[in-house]
Order: structure tokens, then sequence, then C-alpha cells
């Protein structure tokens, strides 16, 4: 049996039938047990990249309005990561979980915006355990031009005064203490229905969060802070405990894990082709020549061309398609807070050939935006379609 503890946008197992799409939105889930509060209440506007980076969002989506009105209360986020939790907990509470193996995604939105969480967790950090991001001279006036589009895009000044910094992180911090004490009342209860032996627990995200480094908040970039994801694995006689490993591993990694996990054979056939590895080999001490290498590509909110990037060992390249491309060089070890881009030094040239072509080796940005903008046109029609059946007098 498995338990599977993440935080992606789906909640607890499936039955919303619009929470996913394809033909199969359950995604061979059986049921859903609790709602998207995300999906359903913060829908983005669509995005035509032939008309530049859209700067105009629902007031509730800007950056400034999200920071202005950090600290304690609750959200519909907050009441839908509790029904997320009651839901998941009778679940794992039923007797029939010991009939047969199961499978169970747990989705919560915290840590995420808006920047409230209930007390106590609020004041366990603020004012007394603050800490503010760092900012090099400077630094803002220079930043590359993917992020000064992001800062347009979502109205950010880059800037903002002191008390509203501190209080955005740290109601940040106090989401993930809160996250913390549900989680732990999850496993508490595998132990408590004598599961805990036999569950594999995966612990994910789908994406960090900046948090004023940089001048940026949200996610939606290559540095570290939005790109860096957690990732734990329990997996009770498989996995040795308390392992740390170090090398570079993707979230579609997951994919061929489960699957092994499973039993189930992963060899490429004419059906699939995953492009994931297994990390079983990696965390059993068996993996001889791990990839150790990341590759991520963004097409999302904030950006109107796009954006890929590499990462291995100490060094990050991230690439911004255009003529010529916006490029982006950081050694980890020597500039851990990605302040000095090196992409341009004659010293790096090296590195920086063999990251380019690492990357357009696996990806091909020409293609990739034939399919974005291909993708934008077919959705404004089905919009304007959509909202013409809505609304035919135009009124």
């Amino acid at each position: 049996m498995a338990l599977f503890v993440a935080r992606p946008r789906i909640q607890c197992c499936l039955e919303r039938q619009n929470a996913l799409l394809g033909a199969d939105p359950l995604h061979s889930f059986e049921e859903q047990l609790s709602e998207d509060v995300h999906l359903m209440h913060h829908k983005m506007p669509l995005q035509m990249w032939e008309k530049g980076v859209p700067t105009e969002l629902p007031d509730n989506l800007t950056s400034d309005s999200l920071i202005s009105e950090a600290g304690s209360g609750t959200t519909i986020e907050i009441e839908g990561d509790n029904a997320t939790e009651t839901a998941a907990l009778q679940f794992l509470e039923d007797s029939s979980r010991h009939d047969s193996p199961w499978a169970l995604c747990v989705g919560f939105m915290a840590p995420h915006f808006p920047f409230v969480v209930p007390e106590p967790y609020f004041s366990m950090y603020y004012p007394d355990n603050v800490d503010l991001p760092t900012m090099p001279d400077g630094h803002l006036e220079n930043l590359p031009k993917s992020a000064k589009r992001l800062l347009a895009s979502f109205s950010m000044t880059g800037s903002y005064p002191t008390e509203d910094t501190a209080k955005a992180r740290v109601a940040y911090y106090g989401q993930i203490t809160w996250m913390d004490e549900k989680i732990g009342k999850l496993l508490d209860t595998l132990q408590k229905q004598n599961m805990g032996k036999n569950t594999v627990v995966i612990y994910t995200s789908d994406h960090g969060e900046s948090l004023g480094e940089h001048g940026l908040w949200r996610k939606n970039t290559f540095y570290e802070q939005a790109s860096r994801i957690p990732l734990q694995i329990k997996w009770p006689g498989v996995i040795p405990k308390n392992q740390r490993i170090s090398q570079c591993v993707l979230l579609v990694d997951l994919t061929s894990s489960i699957l092994e996990m499973a039993g189930i054979e992963n060899e490429p056939t004419a059906h699939w082709s995953l492009d994931g590895d297994s990390l079983l080999p990696l965390m059993t001490g068996n993996a001889e020549n791990w990839k150790d290498e990341v590759f991520c590509e963004y097409e999302a909110h904030g950006t109107d061309r796009v954006r890929a990037m590499i990462k291995t060992g100490d060094w990050k390249l991230s690439y911004s398609h255009g003529t010529p491309p916006e490029l982006e060089l950081y050694n980890l070890d020597a500039n851990p807070g990605e302040f000095n881009n090196v992409a341009n030094e004659s010293r790096y040239r090296s590195i920086h050939r063999e990251l380019i072509e690492k990357l357009l080796s696996k990806w091909d940005p020409e293609k990739v935006t034939e399919s974005v903008l291909r993708s934008q046109r077919s959705r404004q029609i089905i919009e304007e379609q959509t909202d013409l059946k809505n609304n035919p007098t135009g009124s």
C-alpha cells in the first residue's frame, strides 16, 4: 500500500470532474475527497504572447495587495486545507484500508499566498523571529530582463516597507509549521492504524516561493527559492533511515520511481516513454553514473517567451528565447544568492558552451514557441465563444 503526501494542485483523490483536464479527468483515481479551492477561486487571465507580457491582474492577485494584507487570520485556502486534512484522516481511519492496497494523494495549498495564517502560527514568528531577504546595493536596477518582466506582470514594485516584507515572510513560515503539524497527524494516524511499516510516504511540492529575494514574490522563476523544492521519501525496510542525497533529481523522476515501487515494468514501449528515471537505485546505493542534472522549462505567467534552465553540479544556466537569447549563468557554490550573472565572462566560456549544448540537445525553443502560440490562439477562440454563449446580447 502507498500513501503519497504531497502538495500538488489536486487534492486527496479525485471527485470533482473539472479538477484536471483530459479524457480521464480523474487520472485513474476513484474519487476526490475534497475540493481544489485554488482552481475554483483563482482564475488567471488568458495570456497572448503576441500582445506582450500582460500587466493587468485582478486586485486579489497582484503582489502589492498580497504583501500589504499579510498577517494572522484565515482564508478560503486555509479552510480548504482543513477540509483536506479531515478527509484524508477519515480515509486512513476507515477499517477497509486494511483489505487491499491503496493510494492517497493529499494536496495541501499551504505554504502559499495569500500570506495569512491562523494564530498562534503568525505570532510564533512575528515580531521576534523575523528575517529579511539579502539585497546587494544596485541589484534591483540590474535585474535580468526576465525578472523585470515578472515584476511588471504581477505589479511588483520590487521594494516594500520593511514591516510588510517581514509580515509576509513570517506568515509563510507560519504556514509551513501549520502544514507540518497536519502532515504529522497523517503520519501518526498511519502508525495508529498499524499501516506505517508497509506504506510508502512521499513528500514534495510543485514549486518553491520567492519571498522578496531579487525583489520578487511568488514562483515563476528559476532562482533557487522558487525552483528548488523539498523531496522526502520513506519506505520502511527498503530505503535507509536519515539518508540525505546531494545529487540533483527531478519531479518527473517520481513517476518512474512510483512505477518501480509498484512492481510495474518501466521499459519504453510503443505506448509510453517516460522522461524521468527511477530514484530507487539512487536511494538504495545501487546507482552508478547518476545523471545529477536538472532541466526545467517555463511558459506560464509573467513571460512572453519560452524559458528553460539546466543545472548540473554547482552551475546553473537560465535561457530566455530571443534573438539573441537572454542568458544567465550562476555558480551556486561561489554565488549562492545568484546575484552575479557571469554569462558574458570569457573565463567561463567553456562551461557556458557546454550547458547551452546540453539544454538545446533536449529542447527546441522554436518548436515549443510555436506550440505555445498555437495553444493560446485556440484557447482565445474557446474563451470568446464561451463568453458569447453565456452573454449572447453582449450586455
